[in-house]
């Protein structure tokens, strides 16, 4: 089933090619899986791509910078290169067993403390719930008995909706999601062991490309003079292991605590 986006996507290049307009470049292009994650590290713009050809007219695959202002604009990156230096940067973040185990450790007691928390807070608000719901039936047989005319039944009546439907919210809030924690943590656990193999392994595009901005959210720059990448900010828990790394014993999962399944 197509988003709206790829919908909308569709009829556009459907148009163009009804007004025999050149037929535009797929965006997710399964031979170029890094176009629109690597950033040009001189401007910042993001890398395009395609197939060139070269002498004897065979085609090799090039990344490159496509700002006309920039210094370093049209400087074919090849393919091959530059995919595996992304290899080798995902090897590198890679986070060590030490830190799965503290990590999960550290996860599911933050787990059970909301849960604690959350439980409490639902007996709570169910409590208030019941006796909100006492005073309306009560409300309505006062409307029934006459004791109250309708204009004042009506706004009380709405004002005591208003308080249960609020703490109806608030309550399915303070519900902790049924979530097979230990089964999500070791999906999680999986994958971050393994992220540069997934990641060059995983041959659906939309999936490599997802994955690639769950480790990156912003993208992450590349020099082609030092053929390297730029410092990046990097996803929550790829963020926490060099936290680890530097102080194993002051590690803290982080406030706002989320289920790990969603930290990647």
């Amino acid at each position: 089933m197509i988003t709206r986006e790829e919908y909308v996507q569709i009829q556009l290049i459907k148009s163009r090619r009804s007004n025999n307009a050149i037929q535009p470049r797929l965006v997710m292009n399964p031979d170029f899986p890094l176009k629109g994650l690597v950033k040009c590290f001189c401007c910042g713009e993001k890398y395009t791509a395609s197939w060139q050809t070269g002498r004897g007219g065979k085609k090799h695959p090039y990344y490159r910078c496509n700002n006309s202002d920039c210094q370093l604009y049209n400087r074919n990156v090849k393919r091959l290169d530059l995919e595996e230096k992304f290899f080798a940067f995902l090897t590198e973040i890679t986070p060590s067993k030490k830190f799965i185990r503290v990590f999960k450790e550290t996860t599911l007691r933050q787990w059970n403390t909301e849960k604690d928390i959350n439980s409490q807070q639902s007996k709570s608000f169910g409590k208030e719930l019941g006796q909100l719901k006492i005073r309306l039936e009560n409300l309505k047989e006062m409307r029934e008995g006459g004791e109250i005319g309708r204009e004042e039944f009506l706004e009380r009546r709405e004002r005591l909706e208003n308080q249960i439907t609020g703490l109806q919210i608030s309550q399915n809030e303070a519900k902790t999601d049924e979530l097979d924690l230990e089964g999500a943590i070791a999906a999680v656990e999986y994958i971050l062991l393994n992220i540069a193999k997934i990641w060059r392994d995983t041959e659906n595009i939309k999936q490599k490309q997802r994955l690639q901005r769950l480790v990156l959210p912003e993208g992450i720059a590349y020099d082609k003079n030092t053929q390297n990448f730029g410092t990046a900010v990097l996803s929550p828990v790829f963020s926490l292991y060099e936290t680890f790394q530097t102080s194993p014993s002051d590690f803290v999962a982080g406030g706002g605590f989320e289920p790990p399944i969603f930290w990647l």
